[in-house]
């Protein structure tokens, strides 16, 4: 499975992240550090895994 990302702008300053892959160990903690790399501070975060498959729903600014 490829990464699927979808971003929508949500207000003025706030975007909604969708972003589905096939989860691996320390998958999270990488993509959270990637976040943080781009200097994004997350408001909200939601990650559901199922079947070898993860999403994670992030709002962040």
């Amino acid at each position: 499975m490829k990464m699927q990302t979808e971003v929508n702008h949500i207000s003025r300053t706030e975007f909604l992240l969708k972003v589905c892959w096939e989860q691996k160990p320390s998958g999270f903690s990488r993509f959270m550090e990637a976040i943080n790399s781009f200097g994004f501070q997350v408001k909200n975060a939601n990650m559901t895994t199922i079947d070898g498959k993860a999403q994670i729903i992030l709002t962040v600014e």
